[in-house]
């Protein structure tokens, strides 16, 4: 069985390996930003988005942050996409360690408690060759990174259970407290399966003055954590936190791009094998088990759907939560085998794997409609900005749609070669930012500036605040475009270029760096768009007409 099991678990780790080195850079934009967080750390800015500026809680995982400035310290010469990915990988590898070895020390059954090797056997195939998996391990995201403080929670938390003492509270609460830091939205686990592992799965003497003591030390780190954020930062909460409310978002078309009732069923398909096995190993008398995960899981799925899933891709927000349906499943193997107990019962058997079956059947099914009205009640389209009433130029033709990475790439390019004093300002501004660390990025979406994400873009607030260089609005962002396009002062104080890069460059007339932004956005035209004369596509605007 250990032969076996070694044998599962190298191949899989090779396979792994291998699919990790032959991966192109990645090309997750946001990962780039809490890049910049920590270059700026190493340069002695702290946790600012600007160097030398304020404080700002704009990344949301802290332990991410702090783990790619070693690795960024450590590895100076390594390219920045490559520790992205380093990140993700390392950190996808840990949370399947940590499943492994949580579920080793709280198996109860003689031949899988302690047998970290064989739990290994049974994840890693199932686990490192699954796509949504090997997709997050490969973004430079925290993803990754929330799945293994997670497993850790879940592991320590059990064993804490187990145990039934006072002392061993301690251990979860510091593993609460690194899942909290590697992603917020965690919260509602941290709080409650250690409280109902405890309630539930522990020895029944005392549990009640033991959930107790587990909270109130729970919510005094906590406490403590927002305190000294508000203090540091002025907000106890990330600025995604704020901007990323379906309230805060109206105006933002881009809400229909990222579906949670999609991500949700992806979530959903891609944990079938785990929710089958869960399906096939309940019973009445092992059902307690379940409680502890099934709870704070649905709590914070349903969260999950208050938010817009901005770069949602693969279910980004639901993976964090793998560990909880795989760990639940494996617990209730481990109940089926402990002692030898197990005694296999036709007919109770065939209607579970009747069950399912039919979820196996149902799930596409259910997802589809699932889908298709959650989009109608909640998705209303929201019309793009039509330009041309706006501005007119020569050019009687767009200029051509690069693809959206390349655009990106084209602008980090500019940006690397501004003066360090210089100020841009964009909405997609992941690589570009981890680019050019010391230039001075404004984040008009709030993500990174903290006027933005608790009062809304402003265009007066912005153009205040005089970016020598602006890579306009993604065409998404309509309420932000509508408010510059329709601003007199924008139009006097910058020379617009239309199209350039997909979303259009807009340049201060009286910024000390005009003549170099000028020399950049030329050099750059002519080699992207060589068929094309820039001038054609610089912008006037027209006249609102007048109300008599």
């Amino acid at each position: 069985m250990k032969v076996l099991a070694l044998v599962a678990v190298a191949i899989s780790v090779l396979m792994f390996g291998r699919m990790v080195t032959h991966a192109g850079d990645t090309q997750f934009d946001d990962a780039y930003m809490t890049l910049r967080y920590a270059k700026n750390f190493l340069a002695g800015h702290g946790l600012a988005w600007d160097p030398g500026g304020e404080q700002t809680l704009g990344t949301t995982s802290i332990l991410h942050c702090a783990i790619l400035a070693a690795a960024r310290s450590s590895l100076p010469d390594m390219p920045d996409a490559d520790v992205l990915k380093l990140s993700s990988a390392g950190a996808g590898l840990l949370a399947v360690l940590l499943m492994a070895i949580g579920c080793a020390r709280a198996s109860r059954s003689e031949h899988l408690h302690g047998a970290t090797l064989i739990w290994g056997g049974l994840l890693c195939p199932l686990i490192l060759f699954n796509g949504m998996f090997r997709y997050h391990c490969l973004t430079g995201m925290d993803t990754t990174l929330g799945m293994a403080c997670n497993a850790l929670l879940i592991g320590v938390a059990l064993r804490a259970a187990y145990r039934g003492t006072v002392a061993a509270i301690v251990p979860a609460v510091i593993a609460g407290y690194l899942a909290y830091l590697a992603r917020p939205d965690s919260g509602l686990y941290v709080a409650l399966f250690p409280a109902l592992a405890i309630f539930f799965i522990g020895p029944r003497e005392n549990r009640i003055r033991r959930v107790l003591i587990f909270w109130g030390a729970m919510g005094g780190v906590l406490i403590a954590d927002a305190f000294a954020k508000i203090l540091v930062f002025g907000d106890p909460f990330p600025l995604s936190f704020y901007m990323k409310s379906h309230a805060f978002k109206t105006g933002y078309a881009g809400i229909s791009s990222w579906n949670a009732a999609s991500y949700f069923m992806l979530f959903v398909g891609t944990m079938i094998p785990f929710i089958c096995t869960g399906l096939v190993l309940v019973e009445r008398r092992n059902a307690r088990l379940l409680l502890p995960f099934l709870i704070p899981l649905a709590l914070t799925l349903a969260y999950s759907f208050t938010t817009v899933q901005v770069m949602g891709f693969r279910a980004r927000f639901y993976a964090p939560s793998i560990p909880f349906v795989i760990m639940a499943a494996a617990m209730l193997l481990d109940d089926q085998t402990a002692n030898g107990e197990y005694t296999f019962r036709v007919h109770p058997m065939l209607m579970r794997l009747t069950a399912a079956l039919l979820v196996i059947v149902c799930i596409p099914i259910a997802g589809y409609h699932f889908t298709t009205r959650y989009t109608a009640a909640v998705h209303e389209p929201i019309d793009l900005v039509d330009t041309s009433t706006y501005y007119r130029r020569d050019a009687s033709a767009d200029a051509p749609q690069l693809e959206w990475w390349d655009s990106i790439t084209e602008v980090a390019a500019i940006a690397r070669r501004l003066p360090a004093d210089a100020t841009m300002a964009m909405t997609e501004l992941g690589l570009v930012s981890a680019s050019a660390p010391e230039l001075t990025i404004i984040d008009p979406t709030g993500l990174h500036d903290r006027y933005f994400a608790h009062h809304g873009f402003s265009a007066t607030v912005f153009l205040d605040r005089e970016p020598d260089l602006i890579w306009m609005p993604h065409p998404h962002y309509v309420t932000m475009l509508r408010s510059l396009l329709e601003s007199e002062r924008f139009w006097a104080e910058y020379e617009v270029y239309s199209d350039m890069l997909n979303f259009g460059m807009a340049v201060r007339k009286s910024s000390p760096h005009a003549g170099v932004i000028h020399t950049l956005i030329h050099r750059t035209w002519a080699r992207v768009y060589p068929a094309l004369d820039a001038r054609s596509y610089r912008a006037t605007r027209i006249p609102a007409p007048t109300t008599p």
